[in-house]
């Protein structure tokens, strides 16, 4: 119980519910993500071919021309791929600041125009790479705190971006001009700047292309485990003889009823200990005394009062009862027997009961 509370943390952290819901899955879903990933996968390499192929063209061209910030213009300074090269004043009393906009914090340096006049550029980079920055634009130096510097970088036009950077400067009351350009530097080289565009679509198409290898690898194993254990099973059913295959398979089957058996009559059924009562096809004759008419009834006074005559009734002619059987499902030669029959079999028939003295004196008295 102490070793399940230590190791509950390490399950829920390191083996959560969802990868072992996806590890449940069938193998034709792996199967499935597999080739799904490995489309994006191609889509990726793709681009990556394509941003490298431009890469090595615009480090072909090389870098456009400088211009000063003093008369660029967002038309003409910019080449088709939103590249500029502009000529600033770096001034190192300018506060530094940082903004917010579509969900990302970037740093911004402010850069006055040629002039000094007004802040005609904002140069943004992210926290890892301000300081990286800073030591580009203070290497082009001779002295002083404020110098000239030239930035090469990527024209960003996002209008969330202009918004969020126009709040910080009337905040920190760091005047802007009417045409504000937001640049992003290339760190470094110009010539790594570029290659690492391409270089993140190339991480991307091999993470996507490594998903999909992980996926395939799931859909194999679990082809793999499948078969094996079809295998064991098979070979544990041919290793078993028939009998005892079948006791198997009817041991995982509950019964309602228990058959009688003969080597254990305490858990035999109670009918079990019943006969059958035995029954001849001879007939048996049946007599009935039937009471003669009134004198009233008979032809002329003073004939003689007929005998009482006697039917014979075979017991074939008596309809047998519907038969019903005590046991569940029938079958059973053990059948229900009606009154007269218990009667006839135990006590007779009424011709062969000897007359009583009562009945020898009434009729003595009807005479």
């Amino acid at each position: 119980m102490i070793l399940k509370l230590l190791l509950f943390p390490l399950k829920f952290f390191f083996y959560p519910w969802y990868l072992r819901w996806i590890f449940r899955l069938p193998w034709f879903v792996f199967a499935a993500i597999a080739v799904w990933l490995g489309f994006l996968a191609s889509d990726s390499n793709d681009d990556y071919r394509a941003e490298l192929i431009d890469a090595d063209v615009l480090i072909a061209q090389g870098a456009p021309g400088t211009t000063a910030l003093s008369t660029w213009n967002a038309t003409t300074d910019v080449t088709p791929n939103d590249e500029v090269n502009v000529l600033g004043l770096y001034f190192t009393a300018l506060p530094e600041t940082r903004f917010e906009a579509s969900g990302r914090s970037r740093d911004i340096i402010f850069l006055a125009d040629d002039q000094g006049r007004e802040v005609k550029a904002v140069l943004v980079a992210t926290a890892s790479q301000i300081s990286q920055l800073r030591a580009q634009l203070q290497a082009q130096s001779a002295g002083g705190d404020r110098f000239p510097v030239t930035v090469n970088g990527t024209l960003n036009r996002d209008a969330a971006w202009s918004v969020a950077i126009r709040s910080r400067m009337m905040a920190l009351g760091v005047p802007a001009a009417n045409e504000l350009v937001v640049i992003e530097p290339f760190i470094g080289t110009r010539t790594a700047a570029i290659t690492r565009g391409a270089e993140r679509a190339r991480s991307t198409a091999a993470l996507i292309a490594g998903i999909a290898t992980l996926f395939g690898l799931l859909a194999v194993m679990k082809i793999i485990w499948a078969l094996f254990m079809r295998r064991r099973s098979s070979d544990t059913q041919s290793q078993m003889s028939g009998s005892d295959a079948q006791a198997a398979r009817t041991a995982t089957v509950p019964t309602r009823h228990i058959s009688p058996s003969a080597d254990s009559p305490e858990q035999a059924s109670p009918w079990a200990q019943f006969k059958p009562q035995d029954r001849t096809d001879e007939p048996k004759q049946i007599s009935r005394i039937v009471k003669p008419q009134a004198m009233g009834q008979t032809g002329a006074v003073g004939q003689p009062k007929a005998k009482p005559r006697t039917e014979t009734l075979s017991d074939s002619t008596l309809p047998l009862p519907v038969f019903k059987s005590v046991f569940p499902g029938g079958g059973s030669s053990f059948r229900y027997k009606s009154a007269d029959q218990i009667i006839r079999q135990a006590f007779g028939t009424v011709s062969t009961l000897k007359a009583s003295t009562a009945s020898i004196a009434m009729r003595k008295l009807e005479k």
